[in-house]
């Protein structure tokens, strides 16, 4: 997404870790609209942090990543 808009985050440099997820969110602002990207870095081993999904300017709803992960792994039997 940051490639199409031509932009980068500083975050997300080559001394970045691996493993990591993204969330985002455009804000419609005047005189121009903003796209907002965080970035929150995974460890192996480690539970996956639970990630904002953003329905509006100012309404999220949390990913329990971790929750859906193991559910899966359940579901798979693969745990």
């Amino acid at each position: 997404m940051l490639d199409y808009l031509g932009k980068i985050d500083e975050a997300l440099l080559p001394s970045s870790p691996g493993l990591y997820v993204t969330t985002c969110r455009a804000r419609k602002a005047m005189p121009e609209s903003q796209f907002e990207t965080w970035f929150y870095p995974i460890e192996l081993g480690k539970a996956i942090p639970d990630l904002p999904v953003w329905l509006d300017n100012d309404l999220h709803v949390m990913l329990d990543l971790e929750g859906s992960y193991e559910q899966t792994c359940k579901t798979l039997r693969i745990m």
